[in-house]
C-alpha cells in the first residue's frame, strides 16, 4: 500500500507540473460562452484555436507560435483567446464546422459574434500577427492577390502572374477557401505540365498541394484525373502528383520497375527525394543507400540548387533521412558527417528536431541525440524534464530498494 501510495503521489505530481507547462498562457480558461460574452463587453476580437491531443501542429504552435511576446502583447490588447480541444468540446466542433487541427476561427464582437474569418494550418508567429491584424482592419488578402493576378494578367507579366496565383493558392488554402485555392493550382500545374516557364515548380507547389486536397474532396479527384492522364510522361510530375494525392504504393510499384530497366536511370534520379522518403518509412535502408551512394555529394548538389524556402525545407528533409538511413545499416561515420554537415547548412532547432525525429523513426538513438535534444528545449521545458526525469530516478530507485529489502526479507 505504501508502494502504491509512492507512486501515485509521485505520478500526480509529474504530470501536474506538466499541465502547467503545457497549456499556453495566452489561452483563457472560460468557456465558449463566457469566452463570448466577455469579448463583447470589452468589445474585443474572439479568437478560438481548435486543437486536438494527437495534433502534433498544434502542439508545435503551442510551443513555438503562442508564446511569442508580440503575439501575447497584441492578443492581450486586441483580443479573447480561448483554445478548444474537438475531441471533448464535439457539438462546438460540430456547429463551426472544424474537419482539420488547428483551425483558427475570429469572431466579430460588434456583429453578435459572427465568424469573420479562418485560417488552419501550422502558422508562424509573424504570419498569424500579419493574418490577425488583416483580419481587425477588415482587409482582405485573398482579394487583393485577386487584383494582383488580373494586374499581372492585363500586363502580360507571366512571371508575376505565376508568382501571384501562387501566394493566392496557398493564402486560400489557409483560409479554407479551397475553389480559389484549386482553381490557381490547376493553372500552375497546367503550366508546369504543357512545359511553359513558370515559377514555382510543382515540386516546390507540392506541400500546398498535399494541404488542399487532404481537406477538399473535389480538388483531390481534380488533381487525381490530371495524374492518371500522365501514365508513362513526365515521370517527376506524375510521382510529385501520387505524392500529393498520397498514393505512395503507385510510386513504390514504378521504383520496382525503373531499377530494372536501364533507361529510366535518369527518371530515378529525379526523383529519388520522394522516393526515398518512401522507403524510409518502410525501413528499405539498402534501397536507400542504392539511391544515394554517394550521399555527401548528394546534398551537396541539392543545396547549390536550393533557393526558395520550399527548396531549402526539403534540403533538410533530406539531410535528416539520409543521417537516419546510415545510421541504420551500421556506418555511423557517414551518418555522422551528414549530421555535420547539416549543422553548418542549418544550425537551428529544426535541423535539430528533424534529424531527431528521422533517427527515432529508424530506432537509431546515440548518445549525441540527447544533446541534440536539450537544445530544442526552451527553459521551462528544460525544468519540466528535469523534474520528469528526476521523478522518474526517484521512482526507480525506490522500487528498487523495495525489491531488494523485500528479497532479504523473504529469504530471512
Amino acid at each position: 500500500m505504501f508502494r502504491l501510495a509512492l507512486l501515485t503521489t509521485l505520478f500526480s505530481f509529474v504530470f501536474g507540473a506538466a499541465a502547467v507547462f503545457a497549456h499556453p498562457a495566452v489561452f483563457s480558461d472560460l468557456s465558449f460562452a463566457d469566452a463570448a460574452a466577455l469579448a463583447q463587453k470589452e468589445n474585443k476580437l474572439l479568437i478560438v484555436d481548435f486543437v486536438a491531443v494527437w495534433c502534433e501542429p498544434c502542439h508545435a504552435m503551442d510551443s513555438d507560435t503562442w508564446p511569442e511576446p508580440h503575439l501575447l502583447a497584441w492578443i492581450k490588447a486586441n483580443a479573447i483567446a480561448l483554445q478548444i480541444d474537438v475531441d471533448k468540446e464535439t457539438k462546438i466542433a460540430e456547429q463551426y464546422r472544424i474537419d482539420g487541427m488547428p483551425t483558427i476561427v475570429v469572431f466579430n464582437p460588434k456583429a453578435n459574434m459572427a465568424e469573420m474569418q479562418r485560417q488552419g494550418g501550422y502558422q508562424e508567429a509573424s504570419q498569424l500577427m500579419d493574418w490577425l491584424n488583416e483580419v481587425k482592419t477588415g482587409k482582405d488578402t485573398v482579394q487583393s492577390l485577386e487584383e494582383e493576378v488580373a494586374d499581372a494578367q492585363t500586363k502580360g507579366d507571366e512571371e508575376s502572374e505565376s508568382k501571384a496565383r501562387f501566394e493566392l493558392a496557398k493564402t486560400a488554402t489557409n483560409r479554407m477557401q479551397f475553389p480559389v485555392a484549386t482553381e490557381q493550382y490547376l493553372w500552375l500545374t497546367d503550366r508546369c505540365l504543357s512545359g511553359k516557364p513558370v515559377h514555382p515548380s510543382l515540386m516546390e507547389m507540392a506541400f500546398g498541394m498535399h494541404k488542399l486536397v487532404a481537406h477538399d474532396p473535389s480538388a483531390r479527384a481534380q488533381f487525381l484525373a490530371i495524374r492518371n492522364q500522365m501514365q508513362g510522361k513526365n515521370r517527376v510530375n506524375w510521382c510529385v502528383l501520387s505524392s500529393v494525392l498520397d498514393d505512395n504504393d503507385s510510386i513504390l510499384r514504378w521504383f520496382e520497375e525503373a531499377k530494372l530497366d536501364p533507361n529510366q536511370k535518369e527518371d530515378l534520379k529525379d526523383c529519388a527525394n520522394l522516393i526515398a522518403l518512401l522507403l524510409l518509412r518502410e525501413k528499405r535502408w539498402g534501397e536507400i543507400t542504392y539511391l544515394y551512394p554517394e550521399p555527401l555529394e548528394s546534398i551537396k548538389m541539392t543545396e547549390a540548387k536550393s533557393k526558395t524556402d520550399e527548396e531549402q525545407y526539403m534540403l533538410c528533409r533530406k539531410i535528416a533521412f539520409l543521417y537516419a538511413t546510415y545510421l541504420a545499416i551500421g556506418k555511423d561515420d557517414i551518418a555522422n558527417s551528414i549530421a555535420d554537415y547539416g549543422f553548418k547548412f542549418s544550425n537551428t532547432k529544426t535541423m535539430r528536431e528533424m534529424l531527431l525525429y528521422d533517427a527515432a523513426a529508424a530506432r537509431q538513438f546515440r548518445p549525441v541525440q540527447l544533446v541534440w535534444y536539450l537544445e530544442t528545449l526552451k527553459w521551462n521545458e528544460l525544468v519540466l524534464a528535469i523534474i520528469v526525469g528526476g521523478c522518474l530516478s526517484v521512482i526507480l530507485i525506490g522500487l528498487a530498494v523495495n525489491l531488494v529489502r523485500e528479497k532479504f526479507l523473504h529469504k530471512g
